[in-house]
C-alpha cells in the first residue's frame, strides 16, 4: 500500500507521467503553481475586502459617535438655556411681586429637569 499527500504526485509517479508523455511533469507542476497563485490571490482579495469592510464599519461608528455627541451637546445647551430662562423668570417675578406660585413654577421646572437628568445617569445594578 502506498500513500501520498499534496498538490503534486509523488516524484516517481511524476517521472512515470513524463515517461508516458514527455513534458507532462512540467505541465503538472505549472498547473499546481497556477492553482497556488490563484488561491493566494483569492485569499489576498478576501483579506483586502475584510479590511475595507472593517474600515467602513469604523468610519460609520465614528460618524455615529460624533452625531450622538452633537445631539447630547445641543440638548445640554438647550436645557441650560431653559434653566437660566426659568431662573431669570423667577427673579423677575419676585421683583414684580408676582404671585408666589408663579415664582415656584419658574424655579421648579429646572429643578425637576436636573433631578430627572441625575436620575437617568445613575448606574443601575446591572451596570456595576
Amino acid at each position: 500500500m502506498k500513500a501520498h499527500s499534496g498538490p503534486l504526485p509523488a516524484p516517481e509517479d511524476l517521472a512515470r507521467y513524463d515517461d508516458l508523455l514527455p513534458g507532462t511533469a512540467e505541465r503538472i507542476i505549472t498547473m499546481a503553481e497556477r492553482e497556488q497563485n490563484h488561491r493566494l490571490s483569492m485569499e489576498r482579495e478576501a483579506m483586502e475586502a475584510d479590511h475595507r469592510h472593517r474600515n467602513e464599519v469604523i468610519a460609520a461608528q465614528q460618524k455615529n459617535a460624533k452625531s450622538v455627541f452633537r445631539s447630547d451637546m445641543a440638548g445640554q445647551l438647550l436645557g441650560g438655556a431653559i434653566a437660566l430662562g426659568c431662573v431669570a423668570g423667577a427673579i423677575v417675578s419676585v421683583l414684580y411681586n408676582a404671585h408666589p406660585t408663579v415664582t415656584i413654577a419658574f424655579v421648579s421646572l429646572p429643578v425637576v429637569g436636573i433631578i430627572k437628568a441625575v436620575r437617568n445617569f445613575t448606574p443601575s445594578k446591572n451596570d456595576k
